[in-house]
């Protein structure tokens, strides 16, 4: 028996009531334990629509059961959880461009970012701003946004949707460079030598982050400098199944035949978008089909 809890306990009470739970529908047949409440139209349209027998509990099960959004249960209390980690290790390796550092002072510098050494989708990333101990960094001249997911040898990459406040919104997949990091950042109009230090810093990140984990994802995102378009060396990573990486699964069970895609967190649907959630759903998810365009 599983629950799909988005939400990471670190060491304190998870919440129950996903927001995203029903994605769960989309990947695993068995049925799962939530709080939630689907609608019967809910049910109606993803048995008509996608041939999905949903299958839940509202009474919690009294034998031990999991959160699937782990792939084991050492990731539950893991120490990527906090940026700290890696961030350090990044440091020690020499690959950062811009400033960044770690303090618990006070600043009252424009022209920063403050992240907190916890946070979730984005949130605990602020402008100007001070609490406990954080992770500064320079402002960057953003320009595009993605991840990498490895798990099993297998690695993946994807462009990711993110607003201006640094909150995910969704992403996009391309099979044609899925696989295929530099032929990723090629069409992405990153320089060959950008290209080619970015996949060193990646080879080391991953097997830094592997000794520790097996499953996870590591946030990038491409800025302008002075001399070009660069990579950032690692936002953080996430050690979990990442949204990114449900919607990976979504898209080879349910649009197997979509050469490129996209998940997005919009409200609004496009004309041609298909609806993954319910119709109440706080944070509504679907899908659109980018192929050929």
């Amino acid at each position: 028996m599983y629950y799909l809890d988005f939400y990471e306990p670190f060491g304190t009470n998870t919440r129950w009531n996903s927001l995203f739970d029903y994605l769960y529908f989309f990947i695993e047949g068995s049925e799962f334990y939530t709080r939630n409440n689907f609608s019967e139209e809910y049910v109606k349209y993803l048995d008509d629509r996608f041939s999905i027998k949903a299958k839940f509990r509202k009474r919690r099960p009294y034998h031990q059961f999991k959160n699937f959004i782990y792939f084991n249960d050492k990731q539950a209390n893991s120490l990527l959880h906090s940026k700290e980690p890696f961030f350090k290790f990044l440091k020690k390796q020499g690959y950062f461009y811009h400033e960044a550092f770690i303090t618990n002072e006070s600043l009252d510098r424009p022209g920063y970012i403050y992240k907190m050494l916890t946070g979730f989708s984005g949130r605990g990333i602020f402008e100007d701003y001070m609490k406990d101990t954080m992770i500064v960094e320079k402002k960057l001249d953003r320009v595009l946004d993605f991840s990498i997911f490895f798990h099993n040898g297998e690695l993946i990459i994807y462009e990711n949707i993110v607003d201006k406040t640094f909150h995910y919104k969704g992403s996009v997949f391309d099979k044609s460079n899925l696989y295929d990091p530099k032929a990723f950042l090629h069409e992405k109009s990153v320089s060959g030598p950008v290209i080619d230090d970015f996949l060193k810093i990646l080879q080391t990140s991953i097997s830094f982050v592997s000794g520790i984990s097996n499953g996870f994802s590591i946030d990038y995102f491409i800025y302008r400098s002075d001399g070009g378009l660069r990579i950032h060396p690692g936002c953080e990573v996430n050690d979990r199944k990442t949204m990114g990486y449900l919607f990976y699964q979504v898209l080879l069970r349910h649009f197997p035949k979509s050469s490129k895609a996209m998940f997005s967190l919009e409200k609004k649907i496009p004309e041609k978008g298909v609806r993954l959630s319910p119709l109440n759903a706080t944070f509504p998810v679907h899908y659109l089909d980018l192929s050929g365009l």
